[in-house]
């Protein structure tokens, strides 16, 4: 048998493993929104996210209780993932998406206003002088 605060600094550790697990689904999250993708990679990410949560929460069960499952360090993951996913959780979307938005204006804009734009418009016009100039540059180092 644990003793109650053994159980008790048990389920404050599986509270903070919760929260690192909603951290970590938060990453899953922006990488969606920064890289847009299909809904079968969309399944295969929370697949991933499922396995690595399982393997964490097994690896914390076995370090800390040898193995044994006790239901208050799966209340304990699940209430600290709820805790952050409802609290800190929106704050950090809410940010990450409005850094996002500002990034991908900013590349917009740089990719508008550089050297690089004609050359997506003109490729070809692009080679032919590429190709010029390396014939120039080959023939001034002789």
């Amino acid at each position: 048998m644990i003793a109650v605060n053994t159980q008790t600094l048990i389920f404050l550790r599986s509270l903070w493993l919760g929260a690192l697990l909603g951290m970590m689904y938060d990453l899953f999250r922006i990488f969606r929104i920064a890289v847009p993708t299909p809904n079968f990679a969309a399944v295969a990410e929370d697949i991933l996210f499922f396995l690595l949560s399982a393997f964490l929460s097994f690896g914390f069960i076995l370090s800390v209780n040898y193995g044994q499952v006790r239901f208050f360090i799966l209340l304990g993951e699940g209430l600290g993932f709820l805790l952050y996913y409802l609290t800190v959780g929106p704050v950090v979307m809410k940010s990450v998406k409005k850094i996002i938005s500002a990034a991908k204006k900013v590349l917009l804009f740089l990719w508008k206003n550089s050297m690089l734009s004609p050359v997506s418009k003109h490729p070809k016009t692009f080679c032919a002088f590429l190709t010029i100039s390396l014939y120039f540059w080959q023939n001034s180092m002789l």
